[in-house]
């Protein structure tokens, strides 16, 4: 902070603090107006303009932007929300607020409109972490095949798993199953791990992670996991909170359950049936071809990078995921239905 270390140079020195701002660029007035903040036991720096003395619930206030309306740059009614809660919260504050859950509740829309059909089994799987049932609960870790909606596995313990934990976790998995072609994931630290980006490299298995703030793109996994939940309230009844020992017994159960239940969509298959048959498919993928289809994709995500406006971080991960949505459209692995109308290739 500005004004200790003034403190500490001037008591070295003996240099006045005048000088001292004059050697930093610090306006003289700003420093004895932080200094005195300070003494005071203030903040030094605060939001221009009149302090505001009501107490916000910010909980409800944002419950109350999301009943607004909401276009794509301008959201109404923001006029009369700022004059219920204008003791509480700056003009600039509520527009920065609005403006944030404006673009989430249009990112919501979009993702509502756009549908991924999943057209083959074994080449891709998610993963996902949930807790069974709110807080001081075990947490799940499911993970699926997303084509056959197989539930290959639910890993439960007191605490969310590691990147080392989930790491050893999909080598399990790899060595009874054979790795899939792609691992949807979000962007969760332990699914992001440096130990799983080696496994999934060594493997050939190419990551597609979910844009941030964007849980509908996770939408299979995470109906998935609603599935197990709910099956395993079916055993234990909704309202019990069952401990790690028993939810892994439970959740063992219900992936059998589910697993063995005959879909419409699998035309009548069971999700075991049809993964078994995804199996045969995906060990034809052997180290050399996904290679070439990591190469293609990098191919492709590097034509869509330049095209993008941004370079950044963020610009980077939307044309990686787009490269590999394009991958798999054009094999006829996945169709993405956008109002209605199946993306063509």
């Amino acid at each position: 902070m500005v004004v200790n270390s003034f403190r500490e140079v001037k008591g070295a020195t003996g240099h006045p603090y005048s000088a001292l701002c004059e050697a930093s660029a610090v306006a003289y007035s700003s420093f004895l107006r932080w200094s005195t903040r300070v003494q005071n036991r203030e903040l030094p720096i605060k939001t221009p303009g009149p302090q505001k003395e009501g107490q916000l619930d910010r909980k409800g206030l944002e419950k109350k932007i999301r009943s607004l309306k909401h276009g794509r740059k301008r959201t109404r009614g923001t006029g009369a929300l700022y004059r219920q809660h204008k003791t509480a919260i700056s003009r600039r504050q509520l527009a920065v607020l609005v403006d944030e859950i404006r673009r989430q509740i249009n990112r919501e829309r979009l993702a509502a409109l756009r549908r991924i059909t999943w057209l083959s089994s074994g080449l891709v799987w998610a993963v996902d972490d949930t807790q069974y049932s709110g807080r001081e609960t075990p947490y799940l870790q499911l993970v699926q095949d997303l084509g056959s909606r197989h539930k290959l596995s639910a890993l439960v313990a007191d605490q969310l798993a590691n990147g080392t934990q989930v790491r050893d976790h999909l080598i399990d998995l790899f060595e009874t199953f054979g790795p899939p072609l792609f691992l949807k994931r979000d962007n969760g630290s332990n699914l992001n791990h440096h130990l799983v980006d080696e496994l999934l490299e060594d493997a050939g298995v190419i990551p597609i992670n979910s844009p941030t703030y964007y849980p509908p793109y996770n939408g299979g996994i995470e109906r998935g996991i609603r599935e197990v939940k709910d099956t395993v309230a079916g055993i234990v009844g909704p309202w019990a909170r069952p401990s790690t020992g028993s939810l892994e017994v439970y959740a063992k159960s219900a992936l059998g359950t589910l697993n063995h239940k005959p879909r419409s969509l699998l035309q009548g298959s069971t999700a075991v049936e049809a993964f078994n048959i995804g199996l045969k498919q995906a060990k034809t993928y052997n180290t050399e071809i996904r290679k070439e289809i990591k190469d293609r994709i990098g191919e492709l995500e590097e034509s869509l990078t330049a095209k993008m406006k941004g370079q950044g971080k963020k610009a980077r991960a939307t044309a990686k995921r787009i490269a590999a949505e394009q991958w798999l459209v054009k094999n006829g692995i996945i169709s993405i239905n956008t109002k209605n109308h199946v993306l063509p290739d």
